[in-house]
Parts: C-alpha cells; structure tokens; sequence
C-alpha cells in the first residue's frame, strides 16, 4: 500500500509539472505548409542578448494574437556583416542589413518553428547558444488583408543574457 501511495504521489508531482510548465509556454508546433504573411513593411528589430528565446505576438490593438507563425533561422556573423546574399548579390556595401536579412529568411530553411494560440505566447527555450533571426507574423492560411511580418535579431546567451521577452505588434500592410 505504501508503494502505491508513494507511486501516486510522484505521479501527481509529474503531472502538476507538466501542467505548470505546458502554461508558460502553449505553442503549437507549425507544419510545412505554416508560415508567416509577408506585407509590403519589413520591420527589424536587434534584441541583443537573450537567456532564452519567449514572447508575445500581439494585434496593434495589443490583444494576443492567436494563429500567428514564429520562424527561427540559426544564423553567422559571417551572414550579416560578409555575407553574399541569397538572392546572387556578393558582398557588395551598398546592401543593407534589413535586405541581406531578407534574403537569409528567404534563403535559408528554418530551424523551428510554432504557432501561437489565443494567448499569443511563445518560446524556444532549447536554443543553443548563437545568433538566430525570428521573423513572426500571422499565419498566411488565415491572412485575408495582408499582414506585415515582423523580424528580430537575437542572441542567445544563457550566462550574459538578459530575462527578456520579445513583443511582436503586427499590422495591416499598407
């Protein structure tokens, strides 16, 4: 009787724990065919160090954002400051970071990737340490007015990065 006891008791402790971290984190893992709209605005934002990769995607009304597409691209430093884009350029100055940006999003095959639901949430707390591209937006199977993507340039540092949550407003394109 004691065993089954104590084997119910760790039970419930394992799944109290699943239940508390499955909260912090609902995002739904996206499919091939998922993928952020891309409106006629590119946004680039550079969130500098990061412990982990968690956030937020938000309408501009601010209300969470359910059904939206959050892509993670494993980048170099040699791929913004060097780098010969995706699209035939070479290493040409007169690219600019947002294009050579654009070009490794659309260059490149992504590492992960998920879907928000109607809390807007989302992470990737198993990134490895390095820099990543995250390029958010609603998920094109539910735009029907063409919404904006937003990117974000991120590094993941687990020692010297900074508790930060990443915040995505998406809007209409104009």
């Amino acid at each position: 009787m004691k065993i089954l006891s104590i084997c119910a008791l760790l039970f419930s402790i394992l799944f109290f724990h699943f239940i508390v971290e499955g909260q912090k984190c609902r995002c739904l893992p996206a499919f091939k065919e998922d993928f952020p709209s891309s409106g006629n605005v590119m946004t680039i934002i550079d969130e500098g160090k990061v412990k982990s990769v968690q956030g937020i995607v938000n309408w501009m009304s601010a209300e969470p954002m359910e059904g939206a597409v959050i892509e993670v691209y494993k980048i170099t430093e040699d791929e913004i400051i060097n780098k010969k884009s995706y699209n035939g350029y070479s290493n040409d100055p007169e690219i600019s970071r947002d294009q050579k940006i654009y070009d490794i999003v659309n260059g490149k095959k992504r590492n992960k990737a998920c879907k928000t639901i109607s809390d807007g949430k989302f992470c990737f707390n198993n990134l490895k340490k390095g820099k990543y591209i995250l390029k958010i937006g609603l998920n094109h199977l539910l735009d029907k007015s063409g919404m904006n993507s937003v990117y974000f340039v991120v590094e993941v540092d687990k020692k010297s990065g900074k508790n930060h949550q990443v915040e995505a407003f998406i809007n209409v394109a104009s």
